[in-house]
């Protein structure tokens, strides 16, 4: 299956956006279609757009919309920019994917390496098992799967090749 090409407006680096405007899910971040995350996207806008009205409610009565675009995409950037760095990791692992200008498919071949050991051990720790579906879930930061005792159990499983 061939999908159109990866595209990321970053819309919280825009200059003079109008206060009452907002995107979200595939129209800011448009992604790999079979890691099925479109969903979790637009989620992810409603719930800070969400925030963001209960936020007016109680912090900005004068003026209740100054700035609101400028906050939103804020907000939204933290939470939607893993998605596209991630799918960038796996995405460098083909021969022919075109890089961002400026990197190259090598960059996170460590990473992709962890990750294949992390998904390998996963078959046999309930815990390393855990944790990659927390962090697939969203339910999780990502910085969880660096723990140092997963990284040892990744290292020890690679030097006696049972996941490699």
């Amino acid at each position: 299956m061939v999908s159109a090409p990866s595209s990321y407006v970053r819309y919280h680096r825009a200059a003079n956006l109008p206060d009452n405007w907002i995107a979200i899910g595939d129209s800011v971040m448009k992604i790999n279609p079979a890691d099925g995350q479109g969903c979790s996207k637009a989620t992810i806008g409603a719930m800070i757009l969400n925030s963001l009205m209960h936020s007016i409610i109680l912090d900005h009565v004068l003026n209740p919309f100054k700035g609101f675009s400028k906050r939103f995409f804020e907000a939204q950037k933290d939470k939607i920019e893993p998605f596209w760095s991630g799918n960038k990791l796996v995405d460098y692992a083909y021969a022919g994917t075109d890089p961002v200008p400026g990197e190259k498919l090598s960059d996170g071949t460590w990473l992709r390496w962890y990750l294949h050991g992390l998904n390998r051990a996963s078959e046999y720790d309930i815990e390393i098992s855990s944790a990659l579906w927390h962090v697939g879930m969203m339910l999780a930061p990502s910085i969880d799967l660096f723990q140092p005792k997963f990284m040892i159990r990744v290292l020890r499983g690679s030097l006696h090749k049972k996941f490699f």
